[in-house]
Order: structure tokens, then sequence, then C-alpha cells
């Protein structure tokens, strides 16, 4: 016999917000606020700016007037604040603590 018994109905609310936890959970795609984690001047007059979203991080160049000077350099994965931080560091041209 592998008939399984249930003791409530399964689409109670209690049944499911326990059935949820069980398994693999799913996490829903939206994307999260970004937040700025680097604003500087170079020293020719240019921005630098460093962003994040979820887990992503973007070095980008920007001119006096803030518009883009090229894409964005976008770095993804475990290691993406580490090597954010030594791109930026590289063109900036001095050592950035932490962001």
């Amino acid at each position: 016999m592998s008939q399984r018994m249930t003791l409530r109905k399964s689409n109670s609310p209690r049944v499911e917000r326990t059935k949820r936890r069980i398994g693999q959970s799913r996490v829903t795609a939206r994307p999260m606020p970004c937040r700025i984690h680097l604003r500087a001047y170079m020293p020719d007059g240019n921005l630098i700016g460093v962003a994040q979203t979820n887990d992503r991080f973007m070095v980008a160049l920007f001119d006096q007037n803030e518009r883009a000077l090229g894409a964005p350099q976008v770095f993804t994965g475990g290691s993406a604040r580490s090597l954010a931080r030594a791109h930026a560091s590289k063109l900036l041209g001095r050592k950035i603590a932490s962001f």
C-alpha cells in the first residue's frame, strides 16, 4: 500500500505555509534597488562610480556632466565586491579601503 494519509486539507493556509518551506525555495527574480557605493572624482575631472544591484557590481566612468563615457564594467559572483574595488582603485590611482 503506497497511499498517503493527510490529516487536513492540503489547500488550507496553515498547510501551504509549512509546505513552502520544505524542499527548494524559489526566490523571486525582482531586482533590488540600486545602491551607489562610491562616487569619486579623478584627477582629470572625470567621475568614477561603483553601484550594486543584487549580486552585481558595476564600475563606470562619467564626464563632468555625469554622462557615461562608455559601458560599465560588470562584476558578478562571490568575489564581485573585491574585483570591483580593485578595478576602481586602479582607475582612480589610489587605494579604496572599502565600500
